[in-house]
């Protein structure tokens, strides 16, 4: 857990679930955005929001792409990736054209 702080561990705030029930405006995502932590969100929400530069993407520190084989749209016929024409490999995509420090993680069963 080195470069973590400790006291966001025990923060209910540091996780947060980004859908259009949980935020309903823009500006309640440009909050959480800002505010840090981990955030869950759909596809479609945060390709919405980098396309519409909300996302302040050079202060994001990197992205899980979780469940990855649960998702068949998103893996390649093999089994062995994420599909490049799929619109999680588009999003990973922009992020590293802006964030070139940033890390990616995909997790799967």
């Amino acid at each position: 857990m080195h470069g973590v702080d400790p006291n966001l561990w025990g923060n209910p705030d540091y996780f947060k679930i980004v859908t259009t029930e949980t935020m309903k405006s823009v500006n309640d995502r440009v909050e959480a955005y800002l505010e840090g932590g981990v955030l869950a969100t759909t596809s479609w929400i945060l390709l919405a929001d980098f396309l519409n530069e909300v996302v302040p993407v050079h202060l994001y520190q990197g992205f899980l792409v979780a469940r990855a084989e649960h998702r068949p749209a998103i893996m390649s016929p093999r089994n062995t990736r994420i599909d490049p024409l799929s619109i999680e490999s588009f999003i990973l995509r922009l992020f590293r054209m802006h964030n070139k420090c940033g890390f990616i993680k995909a997790f799967s069963d």
